[in-house]
């Protein structure tokens, strides 16, 4: 178990649940001081209470652990998937990382705006821009927007 992922994931969690990461803690049955015990005491929490607290946090043990899950393993294996036959189908001179519109910082910024008046934005790797090309190139064009 890496400590650090680990309690970087307890404070995130508890970031996006709007509690205090103390109060979480308590609350959970794991203790106030079970941050601080890990961090500066380096000490390892039983499963028993790693458990208490994913369960009071909404969240699976290997999520809180920073496991990797078999989503998100399903996701980078079909973004590798796509980038590679994007890759395949260019030619060798295009084959070099073509700059794709970003932030002016390096880093490529989506944003998608819905008929509802939603926005998405998200930050993407050039290889999930590459895969994400692919995937608009393949749909049909609609007309009646």
């Amino acid at each position: 178990m890496d400590k650090e992922i680990f309690v970087q994931n307890i404070k995130q969690y508890c970031a996006l649940r709007g509690v205090k990461p103390t109060v979480a803690c308590r609350e959970s049955g794991v203790g106030s001081s079970f941050i601080n015990n890990i961090e500066v005491k380096g000490s390892v929490p039983s499963i028993e209470k790693v458990q208490l607290l994913a369960q009071y946090l909404g969240v699976t043990v290997s999520e809180l652990l920073g496991e990797p899950t078999p989503e998100g393993q399903a996701r980078a294996a079909l973004t590798e998937h796509l980038a590679q036959s994007v890759k395949d189908r260019l030619s060798d001179e295009q084959k070099e990382p073509i700059p794709v519109g970003g932030d002016g910082q390096g880093r490529n910024i989506i944003k998608i705006a819905g008929r509802d008046g939603s926005l998405i934005e998200r930050q993407l790797t050039d290889e999930q821009v590459a895969a994400l090309k692919l995937m608009l190139a393949q749909l049909p064009e609609v007309d009646d927007l």
